[in-house]
């Protein structure tokens, strides 16, 4: 009679590694599943990553060298020459500075019409007649005080010219007049538009007479 037991050993034996066989493909196959679902995972964010940078717009910078200075190279002459130049402009802007002194010079005197004038002004005209007339010894016949209105042309060169006494008292008075006019310094001319001209000035001679 045959055993049960021992005949269906085999069998057990058999289904106990096929059932670990199993066990293993399924775990076996949990693990690629797994691991297909994390790399397809994986590339979509790649794609993802792909598609963003894809999609930014790219910044372009151009760099931009700085420019290498040129050195000229001047030749010796031509120094030389630039320096004479200068030289020369210089020479240039000293003369015309100075005729532009000069001008400004002129323009302060002559730039407005003037009168002639005794040198030092009235005050001085005053002094020099007072100093100067000296009361004539021989015309204490007829006795004079006052004023001698006299007429004085006055040359461009500020020279007196022609002379004329109004109402003089007697000759001695008007020698005496003649006489202090030869004395006097030069006159500044009279000045119209920039040139000299002659002119005529009135001038007042004091006498005093003084008794014995």
């Amino acid at each position: 009679m045959l055993d049960y037991k021992q005949a269906t050993k085999p069998i057990y034996k058999n289904a106990k590694v096929l059932s670990a066989v199993a066990v293993i493909i399924a775990v076996g196959l949990i693990i690629l599943f797994e691991t297909t679902e994390q790399d397809e995972a994986a590339e979509k964010v790649i794609e993802q990553k792909d598609s963003i940078k894809s999609n930014s717009p790219v910044q372009q910078t151009d760099s931009v060298k700085p420019a290498k200075p040129t050195s000229v190279i001047t030749p010796a002459g031509a120094a030389t020459r630039s320096q004479s130049n200068i030289s020369a402009t210089t020479e240039q802007q000293t003369n015309t500075s100075q005729q532009a002194n000069t001008a400004v010079e002129n323009t302060v005197i002559t730039n407005e019409n003037a009168l002639a004038a005794f040198p030092g002004g009235d005050d001085a005209l005053k002094n020099f007649l007072l100093k100067n007339i000296k009361y004539p010894y021989n015309a204490v016949e007829s006795p004079y005080t006052g004023k001698i209105e006299v007429d004085l042309l006055i040359e461009k060169s500020g020279k007196i010219g022609n002379i004329t006494i109004y109402h003089s008292p007697n000759p001695a008075i008007s020698t005496e007049i003649k006489r202090v006019i030869g004395n006097m310094p030069e006159w500044k001319p009279c000045v119209k538009h920039g040139q000299t001209v002659p002119s005529t000035v009135t001038v007042y001679f004091p006498f005093t007479y003084v008794g014995e």
